[in-house]
Order: C-alpha cells, then structure tokens, then sequence
C-alpha cells in the first residue's frame, strides 16, 4: 500500500483506491462502527444512500495528487440547504 517514493503515487502496476460510498465509513472492522449509527438513523427519518454522500479518499496522497473526481461528487453546504 505504500507510494512510489519519487512521484508520491502509485507504484507502477499497481492501482489502490479508496472503497466509495457509505459502507467506506460504517464500520472499522467488526463490532466497531465509526459512521454506522449516524447513517442508521439518518435512514429512519428518510434519508437514502442517494441524497447522503460520503467522501472517502486515499489518504496516502498529497492534496496536490488527489484525483479531481473526489472533489466532483461534493455539493457546497449552501446549495444542498437552497434546495430543501
């Protein structure tokens, strides 16, 4: 898992990704949940897996190596608030 030492990516050959969607952040392992009871009962009052976002990313990259579709799936607080 770890990044080319020069370019500060991935090595060559190899493509690690961070999982997306919500299950990237319900649990840790096992019996130990981070997310998990937040989104369960975001889901009880009527939130579904299409209107929450959850951002995972690589945190092994630098921010200037971070791919730009990470940030393409992130709506500002104001226009999410503008529409409910």
């Amino acid at each position: 898992m770890s990044l080319d030492n020069e370019t500060g990516l991935d090595k060559p050959g190899i493509r690690v990704r961070p999982v997306t969607g919500l299950v990237a952040a319900d649990y840790f392992v096992p019996g130990y949940f981070v997310w998990a009871v937040l989104i369960a009962n975001l889901a009880r009052i009527g939130y579904e897996e299409k209107t929450m976002y959850m951002a995972a990313y690589d945190w092994r990259l630098s921010f200037q190596n971070t791919e730009v579709p990470f940030f393409d799936g992130i709506i500002p607080v104001d226009l999410v608030r503008s529409h409910h």
